[in-house]
């Protein structure tokens, strides 16, 4: 199945738009302090930097094929993409929803009116999202063969950016939704658990999305065999050569996004050979025995024909290739990527490199960051032995001198029940 060709150009495109959207939405939250708000604009700083790190994959796919990458460098895409996935789920996803949970935890004492700017920034928000997402729709819906659904043309594109940038800039907009929901409410109600629920939507909704292209790039990145009826139709073009009598040990896998190797095994038909060298050879072993010279000429005539019969199998082998690839162009080939990456400085992928690297990092930090405060403002200690399971259970030195210093989540959360 034809894949569609718009990896530079969606990556880009939603790059453009997150790093705009991301501004708008951190402006906001330090004017409101909304935790719907936060979880927003963390969800397009981490998209921002997530495609960041798919255009260094883009990048690193288009190099050619050398003598220690004898087969490319397509499967960098879905390296790039793993990497991009668990910052999503780990920076996205895991921090929307662990402050959604303080908001629950701990509400504001004074709640923060949303006005013109917190419904503004979100409308643009949706606006840009949704233009982003209507343009990678309609430029996939260009490669969708006839008679199949779009539904199941997504399940089988095999391009770890273009999935992408499709399901993250449908959580974008369902962010969106769900931000307004929540912040709406509380402005509504007066309530913050409204707006703390939206934030944990966003974080499960992120959540969700990072898992499955998690899982995609893990299944491609381990050697995923092509489709089966791929597989049965390179089958019969072996076997509609005369010369092969059967194929066996078929192994195949995904090289990348548009690149498959196809190994097997096949048995030659021996008379296929020598048929067609008999009209050769059957003079000379004539006049061998006519002049009795077959002692000294046969070892020679020998090993012309087994040099024949060489050459022989070896065009049989390339033609059997040339037939592959000119129905399946992605057997063994590299894709070229599209996008004039001839025309990006050097600066600019160094660039890129290093902000990845960046927010490597910045996944490091920000869940130690947690996990001090957690120690800190949940009475939250991993390490120490404790007496039945989760928070809100007081250790054994604790119980021993009946210390009750500050509420535990336990007890903060049946207080507010």
């Amino acid at each position: 199945m034809k894949q569609p060709e718009l990896s530079y150009k969606a990556v880009t495109r939603a790059l453009l738009g997150n790093v705009f959207i991301t501004v708008l939405k951190f402006g906001v939250y330090l004017r409101t302090g909304s935790a719907a708000m936060l979880s927003e604009a963390i969800h397009t700083l981490v998209d921002s930097g997530n495609q960041a790190i798919l255009l260094v994959g883009i990048r690193q796919m288009s190099n050619s094929s050398d003598k220690r990458h004898p087969y490319g460098y397509g499967r960098a895409a879905y390296f790039w993409g793993l990497v991009s996935a668990l910052g999503m789920f780990w920076v996205g996803s895991g921090v929307s929803f662990i402050h959604g949970i303080n908001e629950l935890v701990h509400p504001p004492d004074v709640l923060i009116q949303p006005g013109w700017e917190t419904w503004t920034t979100l409308g643009i928000s949706f606006g840009v999202d949704g233009y982003v997402l209507y343009k990678t729709v309609a430029d996939m819906k260009r490669s969708v063969p006839d008679g199949m659904s779009f539904y199941d043309f997504t399940k089988k594109i095999r391009d770890p950016f273009v999935m992408a940038v499709l399901l993250e800039d449908m959580a974008a907009t369902t962010g969106v939704l769900i931000a307004v929901g929540g912040i709406g409410l509380t402005y509504y109600t007066g309530l913050p658990y409204f707006d703390a629920l939206a934030s944990c939507g966003v974080g499960v909704t992120l959540g969700m999305v990072a898992v499955y292209l998690a899982r995609m790039n893990q299944r491609f990145l381990l050697g995923y065999s092509i489709d089966s009826h791929i597989v049965q139709d390179i089958r019969s073009i072996i076997l509609n050569r005369p010369s092969i009598e059967a194929v066996h040990s078929i192994q195949t896998q995904w090289l990348g996004p548009s690149a498959f190797s196809f190994k097997a095994e096949v048995d030659f038909d021996g008379t296929y050979p020598a048929a067609r060298l008999m009209t050769n050879y059957a003079p000379m072993f004539h006049d061998m025995q006519m002049e009795n010279t077959m002692d000294e000429e046969l070892p020679v005539v020998l090993g012309w024909y087994a040099e024949d019969v060489t050459r022989i199998l070896e065009t049989e082998v390339k033609e059997v290739e040339a037939d592959i690839r000119a129905k399946y162009p992605e057997a063994g080939k590299r894709r070229d990527v599209a996008g004039g990456w001839g025309c990006v400085s050097g600066f600019f992928d160094t660039f890129l490199l290093l902000f990845g690297c960046c927010l490597v990092v910045v996944w490091f930090v920000v869940w130690l960051l947690l996990y001090l405060y957690l120690k800190r403002t949940l009475n939250w200690n991993p390490t120490a032995k404790t007496i039945g399971c989760g928070w809100g259970r007081e250790t054994q030195e604790e119980e021993r001198i009946g210390s009750k210093k500050g509420k535990t989540l336990h007890g903060w959360l049946k207080w507010y029940g």
